[in-house]
């Protein structure tokens, strides 16, 4: 395979065939509605690409494959890592070309859907969520506020 495809949904790349389980699991995680505070319910627009081309792929290999004129500014990753931990901690890839290139950061897969909301329609920038994660490097979420 060449480069990635244009699309105008964000990319979820599975790079790690090793656990199917484990891969649906983390699909179905992903594509879990976002509850928003106001009772409704938002899921991602997502594309999943198995392409097993990319097995065992890292973030440099994933890289390479993104056209020049790619419709989203980030795309995520499910590897090894995100597969073998419970929460599937999914890589979040900055392919905007400005400063946040290939930048990343991991997110839980329940995450997913505000941080494609978010990132999408550009209320948020890549770094809202990049300079908010947990010591082990993982987006959870920001902190509800308490009333």
């Amino acid at each position: 395979m060449g480069q990635l495809p244009k699309r105008y949904r964000a990319l979820v790349i599975r790079t790690d065939f090793d656990d199917q389980r484990a891969w649906q699991a983390a699909a179905k995680a992903i594509q879990a509605p976002w509850e928003l505070p106001n009772g409704q319910s938002y899921s991602a627009q997502l594309t999943f690409l198995e392409d097993t081309t990319l097995r065992n792929g890292g973030q440099r290999d994933v890289l390479k494959r993104v056209p020049k004129n790619y419709t989203q500014d980030f795309l995520l990753v499910v590897d090894r890592e995100a597969l073998s931990r419970p929460e599937f901690p999914i890589l979040v890839v900055s392919v905007s070309h400005e400063e946040q290139y290939g930048r990343s950061f991991r997110a839980i897969a329940s995450e997913i859907p505000a941080i494609e909301a978010n990132l999408s329609i550009s209320n948020m920038e890549f770094h809202d969520f990049a300079d908010d994660v947990d010591r082990d490097g993982v987006f959870r979420g920001f902190p509800r506020p308490t009333h």
